[in-house]
């Protein structure tokens, strides 16, 4: 097992919390990129049963009901077997086990790792009839993943805590704002990071860069879980406010209607656009023996209505061929965000340095 840099384990492998500043969770990034599999931390990869005509599928995120699943096979008879899990679990599994990943679909809560696995030969190329129905950003130009929804940045606060009019409106201000209360954040190997640092270096350039990853430097926050565990830490006054995705408070929200005055949301805007979205998609994995039902699959979730109700259902946003909010800058495409992290970690790797020798200098 590899413990994780900003954590502590304790008997049993458990991972629990510890407060950092945000320069620690910066270590993630370094850490997980040089921390890989061996046969002998990982479980035997399962292999697709190719005798029912079932589909396996990875999905990212916590466990739940996926209503077009039991739609597809009601229309087609293929049984489709769902298997949950975190990002980067699956994404680091996939990576390890390319040759048999032991699934025929990845379900992704980012297009961000999917350009990066792409680019790694991991998906096979499809031509789907309906990719026109998509916006540029929202699919691979070569037919190797397709976006479904889009999650948008939030700010998840308590009311009994913080007021509406102390509340950040943008990325940008929430880093700049000299918090006096207990805030939490994603580690910084996440992807919700990645998705407003990389406009940061590509409109603004490599300096603004730095200057704002010295300006998170100096903040102490609580690592999240991304997941709806965060937002109760809010509503028990645990934390302050929560730096995630609307989708994610809003399903808490839902699963406890009568607690819904113990939080409020505040959508997050960023200079380059009035919304930050991270968009979710589907790839075929490379290998797969259910070829042409995994193509059934991704046609049937590409559908308009379907995308629709997958939207509705996990409280995302549609994606639109139209913008429906003005953009200040053009919007990067996910093959253009995944070709920038690696310099995005270099500078976090600058920044690291830094602070290392000023302790060692002390």
């Amino acid at each position: 097992m590899c413990p994780l840099p900003g954590f502590f384990t304790v008997e049993g492998g458990a991972t629990v919390r510890a407060w950092r500043p945000f320069l620690a969770t910066m270590l993630l990034v370094l850490f997980v990129t040089s921390c890989s599999f061996s046969g002998s931390d990982t479980e035997a990869t399962p292999t697709v049963d190719q005798g029912n005509g079932s589909l396996r599928i990875f999905v990212a995120g916590e466990s739940r009901t996926i209503k077009p699943f039991h739609q597809f096979t009601e229309a087609t008879g293929i049984k489709i077997e769902a298997q949950f899990a975190p990002q980067q679990e699956w994404v680091e599994r996939l990576q390890a086990n390319r040759e048999k990943p032991g699934a025929d679909l990845f379900w992704s809560d980012n297009a961000i790792d999917l350009a990066i696995l792409s680019n790694l030969g991991l998906f096979e190329p499809y031509d789907s009839p309906l990719a026109n129905a998509l916006p540029d950003y929202g699919r691979d130009h070569d037919g190797r993943w397709y976006g479904l929804t889009e999650r948008r940045l939030a700010l998840v606060y308590s009311p009994s805590t913080l007021s509406t009019v102390e509340m950040p409106t943008t990325i940008e201000e929430f880093i700049h704002t000299p918090w006096q209360h207990t805030v939490a954040v994603p580690p910084a190997t996440s992807r919700l990071w990645t998705r407003f640092l990389t406009e940061v270096v590509a409109f603004e350039g490599e300096m603004a860069l730095l200057q704002l990853l010295e300006s998170l430097n100096q903040l102490t926050f609580d690592l999240s879980e991304e997941s709806m565990s965060d937002v109760q830490h809010v509503a028990n006054g645990d934390v302050a406010a929560l730096l995630t995705t609307s989708d994610i408070g809003m399903r808490w929200m839902t699963d406890n209607e009568q607690a819904t005055n113990e939080v409020h949301m505040q959508p997050l805007a960023s200079q380059y656009a009035e919304h930050v979205g991270i968009v979710t998609g589907v790839a075929i994995l490379r290998g797969t023996e259910q070829r042409q039902a995994a193509e059934a699959l991704v046609d049937f979730l590409l559908e308009p209505d379907r995308r629709r109700s997958l939207a509705e259902q996990d409280s995302h946003e549609q994606l639109l061929t139209e913008q429906t909010d003005e953009q200040q800058l053009p919007r990067l495409h996910p093959d253009e965000m995944a070709a920038l992290v690696p310099l995005v970690e270099h500078y976090w790797q600058i920044v690291l340095d830094s602070e290392v020798r000023a302790n060692t200098n002390d």
